[in-house]
């Protein structure tokens, strides 16, 4: 079994080394000194305290890399503490939120005592552009049905094991809200059910998944009926914010405008801190038209409940909440557009603006409570970072982290194929790369988009390998793939219809014409109680597990990198000896 907390320590001190020609002989030493004190606290934040960091590619290169070994790196967690630090981080967001709140309360009454004319005439502008981008509230509800899902993420009822989709729409009393009760009443009438049963639910259930080292996340499980309406508001705000060029799908945007600010720095990149979490209930009742608002208010839960605590919630919704990420994306676009960015970017709270649009954008993020991270946002200088890649004057230097979370061989293999892309010809770090491949037995395997399916070698030595056979004229190797059973279930809308009722109403044709959803829509889903009409998948439930197994190798288009070249031979050479 590998000891990760001292292989991460041993990583960073070989890669420091090899880099020592690039780097002051000062700052050198300090790092070395940091390592052999076990200073986790200054490697993880080494920019903080290295001065001009930045200076040149090199020593913002090395920087963010000794910073991305101990940053996420889940070795050096200790699982009370991070929990310790996420409630006090989640009410001190509260906190902020009451305070937006009763501020937005005040100016929304006194509009003309907003000193700045100009800040006035922005958030006028910021409400037009959300009522914009959202259009008719009835174009979205009349297509409400068509967008409902279950999803096989956990809910305030259900752990992340029993929430397959065709297991939620088992339950015989559905957990939902009181004010989303009526939108799921209406759907079974539309569907032509009887009215289905409830389990009154009034808050979601909070809980802490790992962030970094230091501190875990908060998110909060929402009862399943409200889940599959948020998810329905959540599909159609992304659908309109890809017409204001906000795909929430790719973030090749933001990255693309990053790798051009730091090259013209004529582009800032914002980051925000807490930005899910401050959020705030006024702030979106504030901005939304109240046709949207009156909805999305009615699909969220109002209260919450963790850590031994029970409380009403003063930011709007929780990270959780199926439609919290493209609400905030759509309020941060229509921010940024309102502040008179000439370009500009959204992907959550990853900002992008031109330097002259940026004193405006900030006191609108102030005036609605959101608060900047200093520590990730870069508005000067040659460096820029955005949504996971960072770029010092176009050139690409995002770290490789290092998270060491298993003894898995899946794992290894990700750590020895991300440290080779770091390591030099004959360093240190390039040694205990091949020790650590020699050790573990690892296999080797064609270069290819998966980090885990074993060590790549570049395309041009796998064949003397014998690593390739073709099977059907198809060129295949053996890799590890996730060990993963397929279980035949019904989609996930048609469950939905089959076990509101297992019998149609009589009446469904006479109550169809008072029907919320469709006044003039007459026509049922033909059949839709007959189990033959539900439409079926294979739907892969991921097992946690890892097997070796023959897989097809699409030969790359672009040659493999070119560290690939030079440690495939020296791997090779390992392999050689350790068998010899």
């Amino acid at each position: 079994m590998m000891n990760f907390e001292q292989l991460s320590y041993d990583i960073c001190r070989r890669y420091v080394i090899d880099q020592r020609s690039h780097i002051p002989s000062e700052t050198l030493e300090k790092i070395l000194g940091w390592i052999r004190s076990r200073d986790i606290a200054r490697l993880s934040t080494i920019s903080e305290h290295i001065p001009d960091a930045y200076a040149s590619r090199d020593s913002a290169r090395v920087a963010r890399q000794v910073a991305a070994f101990f940053k996420k790196n889940a070795a050096f967690s200790n699982p009370d503490v991070c929990k310790t630090a996420a409630e006090s981080a989640f009410f001190k967001a509260e906190t902020l939120c009451r305070i937006t709140n009763k501020r937005l309360d005040y100016f929304w009454f006194r509009k003309h005592r907003i000193k700045s004319m100009q800040l006035r005439q922005d958030i006028e502008r910021a409400e037009y552009h959300v009522s914009d981008v959202l259009g008719e509230f009835s174009d979205f509800f009349s297509g409400l049905p068509e967008r409902i899902r279950f999803t096989s993420g956990a809910t305030s009822t259900r752990s992340r094991r029993q929430s397959l989709p065709y297991l939620k729409v088992r339950i015989k009393d559905l957990p939902a809200s009181p004010c989303a009760q009526p939108y799921l009443k209406a759907l079974s009438a539309f569907w032509g059910f009887k009215r289905i049963s409830f389990q009154d639910v009034y808050h979601n259930r909070v809980e802490t998944v790992p962030k970094n080292w230091k501190t875990d996340r908060t998110i909060a499980c929402e009862p399943e009926g409200n889940l599959c309406l948020q998810l329905a508001l959540d599909s159609y705000i992304k659908e309109r914010l890809r017409t204001i060029g906000v795909n929430l799908s790719d973030q090749f945007k933001n990255q693309a405008l990053a790798a051009e600010g730091s090259i013209n720095d004529e582009l800032v990149t914002l980051d925000l801190s807490m930005a899910s979490d401050t959020v705030s209930f006024n702030t979106v009742s504030w901005l939304l038209p109240h046709p949207w608002f009156r909805f999305a208010n009615s699909i969220r839960t109002a209260f919450g409940r963790g850590f031994g605590k029970r409380f009403r919630y003063e930011k709007f919704s929780s990270m959780g909440n199926g439609c919290t990420f493209t609400i905030e994306s759509l309020i941060f676009a229509a921010l940024c557009k309102a502040s008179g960015a000439r370009t500009w970017a959204v992907y959550g709270d990853d900002l992008i603006v031109n330097k002259e649009a940026l004193p405006r954008l900030l006191e609108l993020l102030k005036f609605f409570g959101f608060r900047v991270n200093q520590d990730k946002s870069f508005t000067s200088g040659p460096f820029r970072e955005s949504c996971g890649a960072d770029w010092f004057l176009g050139s690409d230097i995002t770290p490789f982290y290092l998270r060491c979370e298993s003894n898995l061989k899946t794992e290894i293999c990700h750590i020895v194929n991300g440290l080779g892309a770091i390591s030099y010809p004959e360093g240190l770090l390039e040694e205990l790369i091949g020790d650590i491949f020699v050790s573990e037995r690892l296999p080797f395997v064609p270069w290819n988009e998966s980090s885990i399916s074993g060590v790549w070698l570049c395309h041009s030595t796998v064949y003397d390998q014998r690593l390739i056979r073709n099977h059907h004229q198809v060129p295949q190797f053996k890799a590890f793939v996730p060990k993963i059973k397929k279980r035949k279930v019904a989609d996930s809308r048609t469950l939905f219809l089959w076990y509101l009722d297992a019998n149609r109403r009589k009446d469904a044709h006479e109550d169809l014409a008072s029907n919320i959803f469709f006044k003039d829509y007459i026509t049922l889903l033909e059949d839709c109680s007959e189990m033959n009409s539900i439409i079926r998948s294979s739907v892969p439930i991921f097992a946690h597990k890892y097997t070796r197994k023959w897989v097809g190798w699409r030969i790359p288009a672009r040659l493999s990198p070119d560290h690939l070249f030079w440690l495939s031979d020296y791997l090779i050479r390992r392999k050689a000896d350790a068998i010899g």
